[in-house]
C-alpha cells in the first residue's frame, strides 16, 4: 500500500484543530461524568489546543490588531473582541485550574487558598459557555460550510456507488 503524502489544506487543519478543541472543552466541562483526573488532563489538552488554534490564526490576529482602530468590517471587529475575551477567559480557566490541581499539575502554581480559585474557575467556566457559544454563532456559516464539505459530502459519496443509488431508487419505485 502506497503512503499517502497529501498535506492537509489550511481549512482541513482548522477543521481538525477546531473539532478537537470543541470535543476537549465539551469533555472538560463534564467533570461530574469524567472525574477529576480526566477533567484536569483534558482541560490542559483543551488549553493547549486553544494555543495551537491561536498560532494557526496568528497572522489574522496581527493584522486585526494593526487595523483595529482604523477601517475594519464590523464582523471582524466583533470577532476580534470576542476572541480576546475568549483568550482571557481560557487563560483564567487554565490558571485557576492549575492553581488548585490535584492530579495533572499538583503544586505547579501555589497560590494559597483553593477555595477562591474554585469559585473563579467555576465562574470562568460558566462564562466560557456563553462566550464560546457567541464565537460559534459568529462563525456558523463557516462551520456549516466545512461540515458539509468534510462530513456530509464524503459520507454521501462513500459506501454507496452511483449504480447502487440508482438501484435503490428503482427498487423504491416498485
Amino acid at each position: 500500500m502506497a503512503a499517502n503524502n497529501k498535506k492537509l489544506t489550511k481549512a482541513q487543519k482548522n477543521v481538525l484543530i477546531d473539532t478537537t478543541m470543541l470535543g476537549l472543552f465539551s469533555v472538560a466541562l463534564a467533570q461530574e461524568a469524567t472525574g477529576l483526573a480526566v477533567h484536569e488532563w483534558i482541560g490542559l489538552a483543551a488549553a493547549g489546543t486553544a494555543g495551537v488554534h491561536l498560532l494557526l490564526h496568528g497572522k489574522w490576529v496581527v493584522q486585526s490588531t494593526k487595523r483595529f482602530f482604523g477601517k475594519m468590517p464590523r464582523k471582524t471587529r466583533v470577532s476580534y473582541l470576542l476572541n480576546g475575551l475568549l483568550l482571557a477567559n481560557v487563560g483564567l480557566i487554565a490558571f485557576s485550574g492549575m492553581s488548585m490541581s490535584e492530579v495533572a499539575a499538583p503544586g505547579l502554581i501555589n497560590t494559597g487558598s483553593a477555595g477562591i480559585w474554585s469559585d473563579i474557575h467555576e465562574a470562568a467556566a460558566g462564562a466560557f459557555i456563553g462566550i464560546a457559544g457567541a464565537h460559534l454563532a459568529l462563525h456558523l456559516k463557516w462551520i456549516l460550510s466545512m461540515g458539509k464539505k468534510y462530513l456530509v459530502q464524503p459520507l454521501a459519496s462513500s459506501n454507496i456507488t452511483r449504480r447502487q443509488r440508482n438501484t435503490v431508487v428503482i427498487e423504491n419505485r416498485n
